[in-house]
């Protein structure tokens, strides 16, 4: 099984490994200002990581040449037991700047970066964005779980407002580290917005006759997409575990009852689940990551699968 219910001592052992690795990094952080420091006045490419790669497609339409981008989290990889390697660790030190989207392995690394000297500027990308609540049915009421201190989605690439905000941040960010090439940036991002006005209006006429439908998902990361193009998602993981078997029953009377014709599994997770909902309500399957690089490519590939079931 791919996707694992994780418990409290696993998970402390991880943020302390990662901790351990991250703090020795960080270390020598003063040699590592010190490069960069050299490095900004050379006006060379920006060094930048993001979380995830359709967050890293964006930072290179709007920084082209200028930047040269790493990610965190690939097709693939699960973003809640995903762990950086001392190698990761000490080129994201060396970086300029690192985008964060709200992801659960964020917070392991992140606050010691910020504690750090290194110089790496960390840029919030859900900020200006007002963070979607988890759907309701994303719990099961069997699982002790707490909403306290619980963040939003933080799936915001799938959604085009989410991303026309993304990208006004970091065309800020780079122009604050290359401030001679601030116009430039500006003029990306404007053929950027352009590009993702156009993907809206062709997604929106596909899926016109979609309107009020629901699909069904496995990990509930298509929120933004679903909300935005007047679709429900509905799912079937529970708070980030197996659902139960009563809870994957009321997932398949509430999808009998929305008429779900399609379901998205996902590399990342387990397709025991779906598969089983599939058979039971006569659905079909469509395997769909949501890191693909080619962020264009992915949001017509989910607006393909929602119109076509395929």
């Amino acid at each position: 099984m791919r996707m694992v219910s994780q418990n409290a001592g696993l998970r402390a052992r991880r943020f302390f490994s990662v901790l351990l690795v991250v703090s020795a990094v960080l270390a020598a952080a003063p040699v590592f200002a010190a490069g960069r420091s050299e490095q900004r006045e050379r006006t060379g490419p920006i060094g930048v990581y993001a979380s995830v790669a359709p967050q890293a497609y964006i930072v290179g339409r709007i920084g082209g040449n200028h930047v040269t981008v790493g990610v965190l989290i690939g097709p693939g990889q699960d973003a809640h037991t995903y762990d950086p390697t001392p190698r990761e660790v000490e080129r994201l030190a060396n970086a300029e700047i690192l985008f964060t989207t709200g992801l659960e392995y964020e917070a392991r690394i992140v606050d010691t970066l910020r504690r750090s000297q290194s110089g790496l500027e960390i840029v919030d990308l859900t900020a200006g964005i007002e963070l979607r609540e988890l759907e309701a049915h994303y719990h099961d009421p069997t699982v002790p779980h707490s909403h306290d201190n619980e963040p939003g989605d933080p799936h915001i690439w799938l959604g085009p407002a989410e991303v026309r905000v993304q990208a006004q941040t970091i065309r800020d960010a780079l122009s604050r580290a290359r401030p001679e090439l601030a116009g430039e940036f500006s003029r990306r991002y404007d053929a950027f917005i352009a590009e993702v006005d156009a993907l809206e209006a062709e997604i929106a006429e596909l899926l016109a006759p979609k309107r009020g439908t629901t699909i069904l998902v496995y990990h509930p990361a298509f929120g933004y997409f679903t909300d935005h193009f007047g679709i429900e998602q509905l799912a079937i993981e529970a708070g980030g575990r197996e659902p139960s078997p009563r809870l994957l029953n009321v997932t398949i009377e509430k999808a009998l009852a929305a008429g779900v014709d399609v379901i998205f599994t996902q590399p990342e997770y387990d397709d025991v689940a779906s598969r089983a909902v599939a058979r039971a309500i006569g659905a079909r399957t469509v395997e769909i990551t949501d890191l693909d690089r080619d962020w264009p490519a992915l949001m017509r590939r989910i607006a393909e699968a929602i119109a076509h079931g395929r």
